[in-house]
């Protein structure tokens, strides 16, 4: 936890068997959405760099660090609850997603992350190449590379239209209508009135 008190366990087969995780049951002492795994370790380079890459396994954080992004904590999935946001908030308002890509292009995990901007942070998604996530991409390109990612990345709202934009046609009426129903409820969580105006004006000008 954060503390650095061992809360529970997690294990990865090597080989291609099933299943490939095995974690400690949640108990009155471990529960997994109210920990981030190794915020222990990364608290103070958060706080230095004012900011935190969000990975999803434990795996993922542990080639992350070594490389040295020693501001990267593991969700342990891709739904962010409340109790780990609040966490992120006691170190840094900056928030970098950095999920596989698979998790990154699928919207449902993507709605789960609204909840970051509902809490006032800032959040941007780290867009790793199709079929990669933050371990393989580290060994195989390394970290100047992730860093050029990171430096490149896009704030929620423009990763989301880029995919709608991608999924839907801007050509036609129908496609408009599911982009605009699509991203309302990420418009809807924005509290800050001039960000609203100026999220709306700029995707009513691109559609």
């Amino acid at each position: 936890n954060v503390q650095g008190k061992i809360i529970g366990f997690g294990g990865r087969v090597l080989d291609d068997s099933m299943p490939k995780y095995i974690n400690s049951p949640e108990t009155l002492i471990y529960n997994k959405g109210s920990n981030l795994y190794s915020l222990n370790f990364a608290k103070e380079d958060i706080r230095k760099k004012n900011r935190v890459i969000v990975v999803e396994g434990y795996t993922d954080i542990l080639i992350v660090q070594q490389y040295g992004f020693n501001n990267g904590v593991a969700s342990l999935g891709t739904a962010l609850t409340t109790k780990q946001i609040e966490l992120i908030k006691r170190f840094t308002d900056t928030v970098l997603i950095a999920y596989d890509a698979d998790s990154a292009g699928n919207m449902a995990t993507l709605r789960s992350l609204d909840l970051l901007i509902k809490a006032g942070l800032e959040i941007k998604v780290i867009a790793l190449p199709q079929g990669n996530d933050p371990a393989d991409f580290l060994i195989k390109k390394g970290n100047k590379a992730f860093q050029s990612l990171i430096d490149s990345s896009l704030s929620l709202m423009n990763y989301k239209l880029k995919l709608l934009y991608a999924k839907y046609s801007i050509n036609t009426i129908e496609g408009k209508v599911k982009i605009i129903k699509e991203i309302l409820p990420t418009l809807n969580v924005i509290d800050n009135e001039v960000e609203l105006r100026a999220q709306i004006k700029k995707i009513s000008e691109e559609l």
